[in-house]
């Protein structure tokens, strides 16, 4: 089998692996590896395994956009491209690309999923949200060539992703084929734009989506299903990426476990397809041998030829070469010693990080001047944090009351588990509005929806809204009450009377901090929305 140029397989392991495993990957055609992040050490120990033994050195990666926690644990977390694009750092992709691909690459990963280089046109999409840096394509080129630069520094192949183009619509490529309206000199301007200056500035890896381009692909060839995603689409990834935009290094598909690549046609077709349409290299997969003998059948009925399957081989190799993966093997440095291991959650890190959430927590809104927050303002406060596990003794709750109380604040939290108030009673909503102003000075929402994979919409989830329920902010008339989302910046579209809100994009200790000074008035708000968080209402909308 390792006669045939099969090695275009990244296979995706769990880490219990033996050293016969791994042989048995290599001789199946497995060409890159991807282990879910885990501590630094034994991850380190199992990507060694894997290099040092393969004839051929295997693309170790990592899915890492917004830090080295991608892809091992302890890692430094920058929040998310954003948040870097709201606080207009001009090295902010530089310093992002430094933290990822200089922590992950002391474990041995020497390939990043990233940067992400999408637009965020559509506010519904599910899927690109926070991951992008915005709709600019200005500033996605800006901080994506930074992360280029960064990662060919630290010896990394990065993929830019995902080519055509995400966030025109409202599909997630892990539900269904995506789809990527935009006419030719729309594209052009906005998508167009952001490839072809990273490609001019030698991104090595594209991946490409399971996104439609129907206008730019009945253009290329009236002849092809204008519907079929990029990754099986020869007029998208032949015409467009390879011919008009110039593009000469690997083309890698997303996952091939997600329904956009599964439901367009069978799987047996469908990997050989992906090959023959221009992509390289095949990512994850449901049964790797199944897989191969899916290839070499496409090979032997002439769906495939062999001489593009060739070329694939051709273009994972030259990746390979232009990250020296032969010279580290040659002197045993694949994997760097442990030693290595220092630079995760360094203080350089650390300090850009704090530096990227003071930069880029953005307040959207406080026509109602109820900043700064303050004990002497506001005493008491009633305090109600929204995230996707109601858990009352989940950590984000923990860290609100924690920081809230020793800032001076009397905080009563809402017990979203059981659907009622600590502290306050069924018996007590009863007395109503009176009641509210007597006990509370104001009301803070605190929501924690990230942009995650296979959710297909991204919204707040109220709960207790029966009868007398305190679950939504309907006393926002009655005591002051603000709103700050730690991950879709998109929150005013469902609470569009909160007349104080603030974006921070994500969640992580670092930004926790730096929101804290900000509520309180040490430190100046200084994010500037990039995408718009009045999602098409405009900014005086019910206020």
């Amino acid at each position: 089998m390792k006669r045939w140029p099969v090695s275009c397989f990244f296979v995706e392991l769990t880490g219990g692996e033996t050293s016969a495993n791994l042989d048995y990957l290599a001789d199946m055609g497995a060409g890159g590896i991807v282990y879910r992040p885990d501590a630094p050490v034994p991850l380190r120990d199992k990507l060694a395994a894997a290099a040092c033994s393969w004839s051929i050195p295997p693309l170790l990666g990592g899915n890492l956009e917004s830090g080295a926690n991608g892809c091992v644990t302890g890692g430094t977390d920058m929040g998310n491209q954003m948040l870097l694009a709201a606080g207009g750092d001009p090295q902010a992709g530089y310093k992002l690309g430094s933290v990822c691909c200089g922590e992950a690459g002391s474990i041995g990963v020497n390939c990043a999923f990233a940067p992400v280089a999408d637009l965020d046109f559509n506010f519904r999409n599910p899927i690109t949200n926070v991951r992008t840096c915005g709709k600019n394509p200005d500033t996605v080129i800006a901080i994506a060539s930074g992360y280029l630069k960064a990662a060919k520094e630290n010896g990394f192949a990065a993929a830019i992703k995902h080519f055509p183009g995400d966030g025109m619509d409202e599909l997630d490529q892990h539900f269904a084929i995506s789809e990527n309206n935009l006419d030719r000199s729309a594209w052009e301007a906005s998508y167009g734009k952001v490839y072809r200056a990273l490609i001019t500035q030698g991104a090595p890896i594209v991946m490409a989506g399971h996104i439609s381009l129907p206008e730019i692909s009945r253009q290329l060839d009236p002849g092809i299903d204008p519907n079929t995603p990029a990754t099986l689409n020869p007029a998208i990834l032949k015409g467009l990426l390879r011919h008009e935009l110039g593009f000469n290094g690997m083309i890698l598909t997303d996952s091939t476990n997600m329904l956009g690549f599964l439901t367009y046609c069978p799987r047996e077709s469908a990997i050989p397809r992906a090959i023959a349409a221009g992509c390289d290299m095949i990512l994850f997969n449901k049964n790797l041998p199944e897989d191969v003998s899916f290839l070499l059948k496409g090979l032997k009925s002439g769906l495939l030829e062999r001489e593009r399957l060739e070329e694939a081989a051709a273009r994972i190799l030259a990746v390979k070469a232009s990250i020296r993966l032969h010279v580290k093997q040659q002197k045993g440095t694949l994997v760097p010693a442990k030693s290595a291991l220092r630079i995760i959650g360094s203080e350089i890190h650390k300090s850009w990080a704090k530096q990227a959430a003071e930069q880029g927590i953005t307040l959207v809104k406080d026509t109602q001047q109820m900043l700064p927050l303050t004990p002497k303002r506001y005493p008491r406060l009633y305090l109600n944090v929204l995230q996707a596990d109601d858990s009352p003794q989940t950590q984000l709750r923990r860290k609100c009351v924690e920081y809230l109380t020793r800032e001076g604040f009397t905080v009563t939290l809402r017990d979203r588990q059981q659907g009622r108030d600590m502290a306050w009673s069924m018996e007590d909503n009863i007395r109503g509005v009176s009641f509210l102003k007597n006990n509370f000075d104001a009301a803070v929402y605190i929501a924690a929806y990230a942009t995650p994979s296979n959710k297909l919409s991204v919204r707040l989830d109220w709960t207790g809204m029966h009868a007398r329920g305190n679950d939504a902010p309907w006393f926002l008339n009655e005591i002051p009450t603000l709103f700050i989302s730690l991950g879709n910046p998109y929150h005013l579209f469902d609470v569009p009377y909160i007349k104080t809100y603030i974006n921070a994009y994500a969640y992580t200790e670092t930004i926790l901090d730096s929101l804290i000074d900000k509520l309180a008035g040490r430190q100046e708000f200084q994010g500037v929305s990039v995408t718009d968080p009045f999602c098409g209402r405009g900014n005086n909308n019910l206020l």
